[in-house]
């Protein structure tokens, strides 16, 4: 059992928030929407106060979730945001008759308190909640100095999504619509393999790294960063090579015209470039932050942002929505790169020499992958494109193991004697 201390200030803190919110939503929407008329506006101040609401679930949830990860509790963790589906689907099938779109906001706060019922029984046997008219006690304190330099790092991201709609928002119509839409598939990809990855190598850094364990430490460290290639790399490949079939499946029907799948598909393209430096990028953060050390990946996120904003600029301009998303990309490898260069002021032992190996290996299966997909890409075996799509990725992916299977890949081959011994069991 531990106590949370902390809790209390952010609680506190939060639950005023949600009251500047629902006063201050005639204010927002004017901010947020200032061309809506009167009427449009009296709609998005009733959405903006019952999505407040929120604010304080998501908080004390992300919490809760910490605490399960912490304690390697993931799937309950991760399982808990299957009800805000679930909740929006019974909603949006009991009430949008008579609600409308208010169905869909409602459903937010209601799935959030359920989820919060959820991590708060599941954390039952870890947190015990220590209430406390002294809030800033020194554990307080230390926490409010480390999440300084993290909330201006998020800070700067919302600004880089603000800048990059702007500049959409300037070039051929559709185009906001079309980055908004490849963004979808992007957090897709980081939220179902980067955050799975770095979830669960995070709690194995974080109790290393207070152990002063620097040589397992690093152990972990490279095993990450070979997984996430050797995951990756096909995704961004596959991404990459298929991105017009990837839209037309997901969003081409209705009013999704044929321009605008090639708007996506572009953005997406592009995307899915910087998805492998994206995941470095996230790992090597964690890392620093294992070590209490927040400012390092603060400094230099606000740079690839600052990086990302000028050559969103610049390659808009000769690229269209295509450079826009690329931008996005190269300042997240120039940013993984910098991040990388100063690891070694907090963990010395780390080599990356000893990557070289398994990356190569990686990379020449990445390219057997590459010429396989384009020479199935020339053959229609299948009128339906969902059908091709499942088909070639399928055996892209099955060849992609293959290959580092018999280029003896070391993870490959602990992954294969692990699903061996589950067998051998059942």
């Amino acid at each position: 059992m531990f106590y949370y201390k902390s809790f209390i200030v952010f609680s506190h803190n939060f639950f005023c928030d949600i009251l500047y919110i629902v006063f201050l939503a005639p204010i927002i929407s004017k901010i947020l929407a200032p061309s809506y008329t009167s009427n449009e506006l009296s709609i998005m101040i009733n959405y903006i106060r019952v999505l407040g609401i929120s604010i304080f679930f998501v908080f004390t949830i992300n919490i809760y979730t910490a605490v399960l990860n912490a304690n390697r509790k993931y799937v309950l963790a991760r399982s808990v945001s299957c009800i805000y589906s679930l909740v929006s689907i019974i909603f949006i099938s009991l009430f949008s008759k008579k609600m409308g779109v208010m169905a869909l906001v409602l459903a937010f706060p209601i799935s959030y308190f359920i989820q919060l019922l959820f991590v708060q029984y599941g954390t039952r046997q870890y947190v015990k909640i220590h209430f406390t008219l002294n809030c800033f006690e020194h554990e307080t304190k230390d926490l409010l100095i480390k999440l300084g330099p993290v909330l201006i790092g998020s800070a700067t991201i919302q600004i880089n999504q603000f800048i990059d709609r702007m500049l959409a928002s300037m070039l051929e119509p559709g185009a906001v619509s079309a980055l908004s839409y490849s963004a979808v598939f992007n957090d897709f990809v980081s939220v179902v393999f980067v955050s799975s990855i770095i979830t669960v190598l995070f709690t194995e850094l974080s109790e290393t790294a207070a152990k002063s364990d620097n040589i397992r430490l690093t152990k972990f460290l490279r095993n990450g960063i070979i997984n996430i290639n050797i995951i990756l790399i096909p995704v961004s490949i596959i991404t990459f090579m298929n991105s017009t079939s990837i839209v037309t499946i997901i969003y081409g029907r209705g009013a999704f015209s044929s321009d605008a799948i090639h708007l996506t598909a572009q953005a997406l393209q592009f995307y899915s470039i910087g998805f492998l430096f994206e995941g470095i990028r996230e790992l090597i953060a964690k890392t620093f932050y294992a070590f209490g050390n927040t400012k390092t990946p603060t400094y230099y996120g606000v740079l690839s942002v600052v990086l990302n904003i000028i050559l969103s600029i610049v390659l808009s301009r000769f690229m269209g929505i295509g450079g826009i998303t690329l931008a996005t990309s190269m300042s997240a490898l120039i940013s993984s790169f910098l991040l990388l260069r100063s690891l070694k002021s907090i963990l010395p032992e780390v080599k990356f020499s000893l990557l070289f190996s398994s990356l190569g290996k990686v990379v020449i299966a990445g390219t057997i992958e590459i010429i396989l997909i384009f020479f199935l890409s020339k053959i229609s075996f299948f009128d339906s494109q969902l059908l091709k799509f499942i088909v070639t990725v399928s055996i892209a992916c099955l060849v992609y193991l293959l290959s580092l299977k018999f280029l003896k890949c070391y993870e490959i081959i602990q992954l294969t004697e692990k699903i061996k011994n589950i067998i051998r069991r059942k």
